[in-house]
């Protein structure tokens, strides 16, 4: 159980230090306007992991990236285990 807490407060740590990143690249950032995918692709993959397995498959042909990414098993596998930690 030790290792399991460990892992929980190492993935909430990672989720804090990237939204801390995407906020300073936001306000750094002259432009207003912005799209999901002009994210780098890790943060892509944290919002990705959080989003329900249908979702994902409906926006797989939103473009080549995002289709890589939800077709690769590693994210499959990952997903499912941080989908269940924060959803169950």
């Amino acid at each position: 159980m030790h290792a399991l807490s460990f892992y929980i407060k190492k993935a909430k740590d990672l989720s804090k230090k990237l939204l801390e990143s995407f906020r300073a690249r936001l306000m750094a950032s002259s432009q207003r306007s912005w799209s999901l995918s002009s994210l780098p692709l890790d943060m892509i993959e944290e919002i990705f992991h959080r989003t329900p397995a249908e979702s994902l498959l409906r926006s797989k042909p939103t473009c080549k990236k995002w289709y890589d990414l939800i077709k690769n098993k590693r994210f499959i596998y990952e997903h499912l285990r941080v989908y269940y930690y924060f959803f169950f």
